[in-house]
């Protein structure tokens, strides 16, 4: 018989301060992320757009399973609560509910070391009682935890057996999670002085009107000259952006097949809605990701003239619809000026 999730939470929550490490992830512009990492198990980060991090996490052991983690930031005016979990979580399992064992949503919360957290365990009905593949997992876990009011943690447990002691050391990795925010180090700009960007081996300037902007100055931000970003608060955008040689951009189909590869790995929703445009000499793609209770509408646009590979990425996350939201990135590009030296 399977022990009971009530147990199974209690044990993951003590199990961090037993034969576990410390792992602690920049989240660039946002703070630090910090684990209590099980032995025997490997976690891996990277940033998920502007406003989200991803994590993924499997044992050492031959034992099927593996975790899914991703931070993601809220809009300004966004918060989240723990009262709100029990709803969002319900909404994020509404689709796969009616082919679990279970049928009926059933949270159970989890002790942290911050914040307030709820999962549900699902049983796959399809799956019970044949032989496990490889993949394709028995039991899915699905978690959302608040560490503080303005981010929203989203995780994905699964395994074959709920019994194995890997399923347990996913819920102490989870507990564990700390959230610790940094102080911005942003510098604002003249009220209306605009932007302008270039590279010491680039003949264009870039010329972004001024719009409420600040410019990262963190070392994330300022360690390439070849690099810049933007944020404004009211209306939500996030601006960032590379200058390259022309030789390295290949066409959008190349740049698209390569960035999608890479989002897909990242543990965030699939991205939905890609659009391909064109805005004068930008080449367009647009993208939108679903998070419970929030968008994330992203656009990319390639320029490359003059021997320079101009890559913005325009980020809007917000709590209106992403179709809403879509129109904010595509009308701004259309205020940006390019020049050559």
């Amino acid at each position: 018989m399977r022990p009971p999730l009530v147990v199974l939470g209690f044990v993951a929550f003590l199990g961090f301060s037993i034969a576990a490490h410390a792992a602690d992830f920049i989240w660039p512009n946002h703070g630090t992320i910090s684990f209590e990492v099980p032995a025997g198990w490997n976690l891996r980060g990277q940033p998920a757009g502007e406003a989200g991090f991803a994590f993924s996490a499997k044992p050492d052991s031959r034992v099927a399973a593996q975790a899914k983690i991703t931070l993601a930031g809220l809009p300004p005016g966004k918060k989240i609560h723990a009262s709100d979990l029990e709803n969002q979580l319900s909404a994020a399992i509404a689709a796969v509910l009616p082919g679990s064992v279970e049928k009926k949503f059933r949270g159970h919360p989890l002790a942290l070391r911050q914040g307030a957290g709820l999962y549900v365990e699902l049983i796959d009905a399809s799956l019970v009682g044949k032989p496990p593949v490889a993949g394709d997992y028995k039991v899915m876990r699905q978690a959302m935890l608040a560490p503080d009011e303005n981010t929203l943690v989203i995780a994905t447990l699964q395994f074959d057996d709920p019994a194995a002691p890997e399923a347990a050391e996913m819920l102490t990795l989870l507990a564990s999670l700390r959230f610790t925010r940094e102080v911005q180090t942003a510098t604002t700009a003249g009220s209306s002085a605009p932007f302008n960007f270039t590279a010491p081996e680039s003949r264009l300037n870039l010329n972004i009107p001024a719009g409420g902007f600040v410019s990262d100055t963190s070392p994330s931000a300022s360690a390439s000259p070849r690099y810049f970003k933007l944020t404004r608060s009211s209306p939500n955008l996030i601006i960032s952006g590379w200058f390259e040689p022309s030789g390295h951009y290949k066409g959008m189909r190349d740049f698209w097949a390569a960035e999608s590869k890479a989002l897909a790995k990242t543990g965030l929703p699939p991205v939905q809605n890609v659009t391909f445009s064109k805005t004068g000499n930008w080449e367009i793609v647009a993208y939108d990701l679903v998070l419970p209770g929030v968008s994330n509408s992203n656009l990319r646009a390639e320029l490359n003239q003059a021997g320079t590979w101009i890559d913005l990425h325009l980020s809007i996350t917000s709590a209106q619809s992403a179709r809403l939201s879509r129109e904010q990135p595509i009308a701004f590009i259309q205020t940006i000026l390019v020049s050559e030296k």
